[in-house]
């Protein structure tokens, strides 16, 4: 998708060693290919330089991964100036043996930009898919004046 404020960026951080893009998964569940990492995978999304107070985003990340029996991992974003977890939403167990995963959060004020850090703890972490979807939400006074300017043009149409 195309984002006016930026190209949002992903990255597996850290030097250990076993980080690994295998073109289909080792265990023959998926075709496509995999990242298979023990390092922290960060994800940058740039935002709207309107940081407002009154104005909010809504994140929703998903995940569709392998971490093991333990499944032992954490999500969590980082705005300045805070780092937050992210909250479990839904985690379902696909037939293939990979888990779905959303998380959520809303963060007040618009950050100017966010990174989401997902940490392998002691663990393989095996990614199909990441994909991060995000709303901002403008202070109350913009979104009252967009809906004024609604009922204005309803009212030329008559």
């Amino acid at each position: 998708m195309f984002n006016p404020y930026g190209i949002p960026t992903t990255a597996i951080l850290g030097n250990f060693p076993g980080t690994d893009w295998y073109v289909s998964d080792p265990f023959g569940r998926d075709e496509y290919g995999i990242w298979v990492t023990e390092s922290w995978i960060e994800v940058y999304v740039p935002n709207t330089g309107d940081t407002a107070p009154g104005t909010w985003k809504e994140i929703i990340l998903q995940m569709t991964h392998d971490a093991g029996a333990l499944y032992n991992y954490v999500a969590r974003i980082s705005t300045d100036p805070d780092a937050k977890e992210l909250t479990l939403l839904e985690a379902t167990l696909l037939p293939s043996g990979y888990m779905y995963a959303r998380w959520g959060i809303t963060i007040e004020p618009n950050p100017t930009g966010e990174t989401i850090y997902i940490q392998p703890s002691f663990c393989s972490l095996y990614v199909d898919e990441i994909v991060v979807d995000t709303i901002c939400i403008p202070e109350p006074a913009t979104i009252a004046l967009l809906g004024l300017g609604g009922l204005i043009l309803l009212k030329r149409r008559r």
